[in-house]
């Protein structure tokens, strides 16, 4: 549902990989049928990145289908095992995170929703 949501304030398509996970750091990832969008540039949606394998196999099946180079957004961008630098290398457009955690992703600003969170005392 949060997918759908984030597509529907950018005005654009949403679609849900399929993601099965054999361990910490082996997943198989199956895109859906994309060919509605030739040449559109994919956004990667992910709560977390971590070790980023689920985003770079995801990469590897957008690059397959002749896709252009996605973007990915994250809401933790933790980046272990030089994650973000395996990231860059695969070709993305950019990585962006939010500032949960600290770093040099971190260009969406939770701290208005924080805040509005709180209760007031």
């Amino acid at each position: 549902p949060w997918v759908e949501s984030v597509a529907a304030l950018m005005s654009a398509p949403a679609v849900v990989a399929t993601k099965r996970r054999f361990g910490d750091r082996e997943v198989q990832v199956q895109l859906p049928d994309l060919s509605n969008w030739p040449g559109h540039s994919p956004v990667l949606l992910d709560d977390i990145i971590s070790s980023g394998h689920t985003l770079l196999k995801s990469i590897e099946g957008l690059r397959a289908l002749g896709m252009p180079a996605p973007w990915c957004v994250a809401v933790h961008g933790l980046f272990a095992d030089n994650a973000l630098e395996r990231l860059r290398a695969a070709g993305v457009a950019g990585v962006v995170t939010t500032n949960s955690v600290p770093g040099e992703t971190a260009r969406i600003d939770l701290s208005e929703l924080l805040a509005a969170a709180l209760p007031e005392h």
